[in-house]
C-alpha cells in the first residue's frame, strides 16, 4: 500500500465532489482471469494523482491482498482497504487499522453443523493460509488460483475462536443448492450469507459490511459518503452501491447490483473501470439506472 498527501480532490461525477474511490476486486477490478488490466490500474493511478484517496473494497483479507498487489501491478497505487468484507479498515495516510465485528466461533460452528449434507467445503483464512475441512477439487483449484497455501483441519478449528468470515467453496453447479440451505439457517442467528463468486459463498458478521467499513473510513477523513465514488458487481456490493455519493455496477454484474447502482458500466473484462474514470470527469460510457 502506498501513501500519499490527499489534496483538494479534482474528480466531480453528477455535480459531486469526490474525495475517495474504492474498487471491488473480483469481478470488478479484476478480470475474469484474475488480472488487473493495465489501463484500469493507470485510471487509478490517474484517480490518486487528482488528489482522490484511492483503495479497495473486498472480501478479501488484507494478507490476501498485500500478497497480490505486485502481480497485478497495483503497488503505490491504493491508500485504503475495507477489507474482509468490511472487518478490516486499513488506511495508510491515517496510519491507522481498525478490525470489527468478527464472526462468532459459535456461529460458525452452527453454519457447518447446518451445511453437514451440502456439497460446499468450509474453511476460514488464518495470516494468509486456507484451512478448509478437506481438500476438495474446489478448495485445490482456488489454492493454487490464489496462491494461497491451505491445510486441512478438524472442524473445531474452523470455530474455536472468532474469524472475518467462513467461507463456502463448491462447484458452481450446487450454488443453488449452498443458497437454499443458507435461506434456512435461524432467523436469529448473526450472520450475514452471500455469493462472492461462482464457486464462494460467505458468511459474515450482519454488522460487518463494506457500506459500514466505508462509512468509518470516510468519517476518519470527516467526509461523508456523499463524496465517495465505489464500483462493485455482487450482492455483497449492493450496500456500497446504495449508499455512496455515486455508485458505479460492473455490466457483467448480477442484476441487484447494477439495479442499486447510479450508473453500469462496461464489464471487467473491457476495462469497465478504465474506460468510465477520467481526470476531473466521468466517462459518457455510463448509463444511468434511474
Amino acid at each position: 500500500m502506498g501513501q500519499q498527501e490527499i489534496g483538494s480532490p479534482q474528480l466531480i461525477i453528477d455535480g459531486r465532489t469526490i474525495k475517495a474511490a474504492l474498487f471491488d476486486l473480483d469481478g470488478t477490478l479484476l478480470t475474469s482471469q484474475g488480472h488487473a488490466d493495465p489501463r484500469t490500474v493507470d485510471s487509478i493511478k490517474r484517480l490518486r494523482a487528482a488528489g482522490v484517496l484511492t483503495g479497495l473494497c473486498t472480501g478479501r483479507g488484507v494478507a490476501n491482498i498485500e500478497a497480490h498487489l505486485e502481480p497485478w501491478g497495483l503497488i503505490g497505487c491504493l491508500d485504503a482497504y475495507a477489507a474482509s468484507g468490511g472487518v478490516d479498515i486499513v488506511d495508510a495516510t491515517l496510519t491507522k487499522h481498525e478490525r470489527r465485528a468478527l464472526l462468532a466461533g459459535t456461529v460458525i460452528d452452527t453454519i457447518i453443523e447446518h451445511f453437514a449434507d451440502v456439497p460446499a467445503t468450509p474453511a476460514v483464512t488464518i495470516d494468509g493460509v486456507v484451512h478448509a475441512l478437506e481438500a476438495s477439487p474446489t478448495v485445490c483449484w482456488f489454492s493454487e488460483r490464489e496462491h494461497m497455501p491451505y491445510v486441512v483441519v478438524p472442524r473445531q478449528r474452523l470455530s474455536c475462536e472468532g474469524q472475518p468470515k467462513l467461507t463456502f467453496m463448491l462447484d458452481p453447479s450446487h450454488m443453488d443448492e449452498v443458497c437454499a440451505a443458507a435461506a434456512t439457517l435461524p432467523p436469529d442467528l448473526e450472520a450475514s450469507g452471500h455469493p462472492t463468486a461462482p464457486y464462494l459463498f460467505e458468511f459474515t458478521n450482519p454488522e460487518a459490511s463494506k457500506e459500514a467499513a466505508l462509512a468509518v473510513l470516510m468519517g476518519w477523513h470527516g467526509w461523508s459518503l456523499d463524496e465517495l465514488l465505489v464500483f462493485g458487481d455482487e450482492e455483497n456490493d449492493i450496500g456500497m452501491l446504495k449508499t455512496a455519493g455515486v455508485g458505479v455496477a460492473m455490466a457483467n454484474g448480477c442484476d441487484a447490483a447494477r439495479s442499486a447502482a447510479d450508473f453500469v458500466t462496461h464489464g471487467n473484462d473491457e476495462n469497465g473501470i478504465g474506460a468510465t474514470v477520467q481526470r476531473n470527469s466521468i466517462a459518457i460510457t455510463l448509463w444511468r439506472t434511474f
